[in-house]
């Protein structure tokens, strides 16, 4: 480094003092720009002031950039480089207007340094998104920013950041799931909650860029959701309910049945392992189908994404697989922890959402056939009570007859109890009779 300035010039002090394992890699930046070709000319002619602000730059732990000079070239330390992702090193020592993937930016921040020049003070936020390249791919970036304008004899801008990208993708994925969780709880039924969760998925069409949802067929002589072995059956044929976003009919290519114990091919490999799991299977973005890819490019950002989850309607062993559904994850956000737990969370909602209604339902079976058997017990028990009723209708019926016949036999007919007591007597008993039959 010490070709390309004089050792007692003001940066060629500030630069000595940085030197070290932990700063040399980001100090060589410095050796890479022809700064005489820039409106602040060679590090030779930087001023004190300058070399000092750079000093502070560098060693601040917080993102920090300097815009210096007419053309705003900019300077940063080691925390900007990683707040901007893919743009370092490339953007190190360039003019602000050379950037271009932030052109769509540019008005807006060039109005903060213009209001921070005029006014003297600082321009605070705490609320700036921005997308980057991470990766090969856009990421969206969020932090917070105060802009200063550096005072006399400096010309330029301090910028200080803080990135709060974990912070606000946090908030936003744990308000979208309570929306969404919120109104699936409303169905009443598994095809109303189908329905609601493709609808409320359908409103944040940057979070999930597709979602599919796939129903397990029983044969109906084993159709008991409430079987609670754990052994899903070998005939159990999952078939496509709907897509975030499309009909079925304007999706062809999406597979509308899936049978896991005939396909074999590494698209039925991820739905076999969420069933043996019971958690979250992530499928990355070569074995993404082009189908799903293609629901992706037509919604949010229209961009293909990074991953894929699928996730199966049950968290435990001991209930049935009923249902799987698969999102495509934001395209602009890394499948960190964060995100991993937050789908750990989803599918949770979505398994206890679909046991819940699956108890309701199986407790209204249960409570219909109770009261269907209490019915036909009830209407066997009536039509046995009318059966004794008829029978002791019938019965005194004949009493009568033959206590009338009885009555009127030519002959002598009466009944005692066994204390001599008289119970019948017909008319041609005399009293005679009974007085000699009681001396007898």
């Amino acid at each position: 480094m010490e070709g390309f300035y004089s050792k007692s010039s003001p940066m060629a002090a500030v630069l000595d003092r940085l030197r070290g394992p932990d700063m040399d890699e980001h100090l060589e930046l410095f050796n890479n720009i022809e700064w005489a070709a820039t409106s602040l000319g060679p590090l030779d002619s930087w001023p004190q002031e300058l070399a000092t602000q750079i000093f502070l730059t560098m060693l601040v732990t917080n993102p920090q950039c300097l815009l210096l000079g007419k053309d705003r070239v900019v300077i940063y330390n080691q925390a900007y480089g990683r707040l901007i992702r893919d743009y370092h090193p490339r953007y190190f020592g360039l003019p602000l207007i050379s950037w271009v993937e932030w052109q769509p930016y540019m008005e807006g921040m060039l109005a903060i340094y213009a209001e921070a020049e005029s006014t003297g003070r600082a321009w605070v936020t705490d609320s700036y998104p921005m997308v980057m390249a991470s990766g090969g791919f856009k990421e969206n970036v969020h932090m917070t920013c105060t802009v200063i304008c550096l005072p006399p004899p400096l010309h330029g801008i301090l910028g200080i950041f803080t990135e709060t990208t974990a912070t606000v993708t946090s908030e936003q994925r744990s308000s979208a799931l309570n929306d969404l969780t919120t109104s699936w709880k409303t169905s009443s039924d598994l095809g109303t909650l189908w329905n609601n969760i493709l609808t409320s998925i359908s409103s944040y069409p940057e979070l999930f860029p597709f979602a599919f949802i796939y129903y397990g067929n029983l044969p109906p002589e084993n159709d008991n959701r409430s079987d609670s072995s754990g052994n899903d059956l070998e005939d159990f044929v999952y078939t496509l309910k709907g897509i975030t976003g499309h009909s079925e009919a304007s999706s062809p290519q999406v597979p509308r049945q899936l049978d896991l114990e005939v396909e074999l091919g590494p698209f039925t490999q991820y739905f076999k392992s969420a069933r043996a799991t019971r958690t979250p299977v992530f499928v990355a973005e070569p074995d993404i189908p082009i189908a799903w890819q293609d629901v992706a490019r037509s919604r949010g950002v229209r961009e293909a994404c990074r991953g894929a989850v699928v996730c199966p309607s049950s968290t435990n062993q001991l209930s049935k697989v009923d249902a799987f559904l698969v999102l495509g994850l934001s395209t602009r956000d890394s499948y960190n922890d964060a995100y991993r737990e937050w789908t750990f969370r989803l599918q949770r909602e979505f398994a206890d959402t679909v046991a819940s209604i699956n108890s309701a339902q199986e407790a209204a079976r249960k409570k219909k056939e109770s009261a269907r058997r209490l019915r036909i017990e009830k209407d066997f028990l009536n039509k046995e009570l009318a059966l004794r009723k008829r029978e002791a209708e019938l019965a005194t019926v004949r009493v009568e007859r033959i206590t009338k016949i009885v009555g009127l036999a030519d002959v002598a007919l009466f009944e005692r109890d066994l204390d001599g007591r008289l119970v019948f007597a017909n008319v041609c008993t005399s009293p005679i009779l009974l007085q000699a039959y009681v001396l007898t």
